[in-house]
């Protein structure tokens, strides 16, 4: 959601974040305290016209809070995590926290690997059931030929009778698009072909790019398994996407 530079200025604002773990149990009273007064004034601010200058800081707060992932903590720990970055406020650094910054930002990344896992897991599912869906309104279409690794393709036009090998080279001119039509990569929108190795690319590719002659022009269409997989390329190609390309091989490099 956030650059890293600014999960970083984050995490510096958080040396108070060993807060969250250290300064409970003792502080425990005052937690509640703060807890009951932090929602008289959230009240109470809630119920007045908001200027433009506080909108901005419940803003930064609120994006404070999404990016430390707060949901993720009990009542309690958002309660000493909000009590920490009081104290840092004030510059009132507890003689603890040195020695446990390294135990909270553990604590800090090791949510961000499991909700980074658990979004990634949801995209794949998603972008498959979407890749699906799509093959399913292909099958039966004149034209489309469906080969056994998944991969469908359709001849635009017609090449020569010399064709590539995986051992081969090829330059071609190629317009990518996931299934929605959002276009991820175009040579032919920057105006330069591309030569690449068939052996260095995606089985789809590698594959897809044997079917038509030298001059031909080819539609494939890509489940994700032979394209870019559960991992995804980049922002544009999400995890799990199946991809479209439109290729024409200029020439063929044995």
């Amino acid at each position: 959601m956030f650059s890293n530079a600014f999960s970083k200025t984050l995490l510096v604002l958080g040396t108070s974040l060993v807060a969250l773990f250290s300064y409970g149990c003792s502080k425990k009273s005052s937690t509640e305290s703060t807890v009951i007064q932090d929602k008289k004034i959230t009240e109470s601010t809630m119920s007045q016209e908001l200027t433009e200058t506080q909108k901005i800081h419940l803003t930064l707060g609120y994006s404070i809070g999404t990016d430390l992932m707060l949901s993720d903590y009990s009542e309690d720990e958002v309660a000493q995590i909000l009590e920490g970055l009081r104290l840092a406020s004030k510059e009132e650094e507890p003689d603890y926290v040195k020695g446990l910054q390294d135990q909270a930002f553990q604590i800090l990344n090791e949510k961000r690997t499991k909700a980074q896992a658990e979004q990634s897991a949801s995209a794949v599912s998603t972008n498959k059931a979407a890749g699906e869906a799509f093959f399913a309104t292909l099958e039966g279409k004149e034209g489309i030929t469906k080969t056994d690794s998944g991969l469908r393709y359709e001849i635009l036009t017609e090449g020569s009778d010399v064709f590539a090998t995986a051992a081969d080279s090829v330059n071609v001119h190629y317009h990518g698009t996931l299934i929605d039509g959002t276009v991820f990569d175009s040579s032919v929108q920057r105006g330069e072909p591309v030569t690449f190795p068939l052996n260095g690319v995606i089985k789809g590719f590698s594959e897809g790019l044997t079917l038509v002659g030298e001059g031909g022009k080819i539609r494939l269409y890509m489940p994700s398994d032979i394209a870019y997989g559960d991992r995804g390329a980049g922002g544009a190609i999400g995890p799990g996407a199946s991809l479209i390309f439109e290729v024409e091989i200029l020439k063929i490099n044995p």
